[in-house]
């Protein structure tokens, strides 16, 4: 969802815990009633709010049976009487929080003005919020998931979580198509520089296109995280399709290379393979128990280029 940092997200699950609330439709009917507060509150970030419904009175409030609505609707009017969002996360605290408020620097003749709060405005600042949450449906939450997922921000984000997700249950890096040619470039480079380099390899260095070997290389990375996959008992068939499609292109035309249209299709299609194993792993509390594909992945296409078949070698981060 579009509500900002990592730090904004651990404050709403601490309030959701603190709150007691498990079930997704609840979770989805309070939280858009709280940001139908936060609209009509003077505190005009999320954040900040979310900052301060995670305070240590708030919590202590939900913990103790308030509800998230009415948490919301404290930290609201207590905004209403002080000029900025860190006094009205202390306001809230109630009057346990006047020792704190001497900490930062508060004299003790400014505790009225924080009991402002309390105030005739407030109160009806308060009402009109209380009635615009009462109006709000979970659904809306599901609508502002969806827009935001659509938009660029939340597709890089949602692809940022598909990566960091699939790396930690399968142990296999997902790489978009500039993150796979900058580290082909990178251990073409690392080629290169090392001190039994073949000949071939010079020369090819000096004669062909940058492109072309850096391509090969990206080949070889998505072969070896195939060869990850098929160790992991995935099936693997669906990625080694894209790969061949794309060493049959390099065969027809061995001195211009593959076009980015065909390898960024099976590194998508490796990633692919990658997410989806993920995915069962979780499901499967980390057992993936798919059929294994045995094709072979030793083509025409590396036969008649032998030198595809390098030894292991480093590691980039070694």
């Amino acid at each position: 969802m579009p509500l900002g940092t990592k730090e904004t997200y651990g404050g709403i699950f601490e309030i959701l815990k603190a709150a007691d609330i498990t079930d997704p439709e609840q979770i989805k009917l309070e939280l858009a009633r709280v940001l139908a507060i936060q609209k009509q509150s003077q505190s005009a970030s999320l954040a900040t709010f979310v900052a301060g419904m995670a305070s240590p009175g708030v919590k202590a409030f939900l913990s103790s049976g308030g509800d998230l609505p009415e948490a919301a609707l404290l930290l609201l009017q207590a905004r209403e009487a002080s000029t900025n969002d860190a006094q009205a996360q202390a306001a809230a605290d109630g009057p346990r929080a006047e020792a704190g408020l001497l900490r930062e620097g508060f004299e003790p003749g400014q505790f009225p003005i924080l009991k402002a709060a309390f105030s005739e405005t407030a109160r009806e600042t308060s009402a009109k919020a209380r009635k615009a949450a009462a109006g709000v449906l979970a659904s809306e939450i599901d609508k502002k998931i969806h827009d935001f997922r659509e938009s660029q921000i939340g597709e890089e984000r949602l692809q940022a979580a598909d990566i960091e997700f699939s790396g930690a249950m399968t142990g296999i890096e997902v790489y978009d198509f500039a993150k796979l040619l900058e580290l082909a470039e990178h251990r073409w480079k690392l080629r290169l520089a090392s001190p039994d380099v073949s000949k071939r390899k010079i020369l090819q260095a000096v004669i062909a296109p940058k492109e072309i070997p850096v391509e090969a290389e990206a080949m070889e990375i998505l072969r070896e995280r195939i060869f990850q996959l098929e160790k992991q008992g995935v099936d693997v068939s669906a990625a080694i399709k894209a790969w061949e499609a794309v060493g049959w292109a390099a065969m027809k035309a061995p001195y211009i290379g593959v076009s980015d249209w065909h390898l960024d299709k099976a590194n998508k299609a490796v990633n692919a393979t990658i997410q989806d194993a993920a995915t069962k792993a979780s499901v499967g509390g980390g057992n993936v128990n798919v059929q294994v594909n045995q094709t072979n992945i030793g083509t025409a296409y590396l036969d008649n280029m032998p030198d595809r078949h390098s030894p292991p070698y480093a590691d980039v981060g070694d």
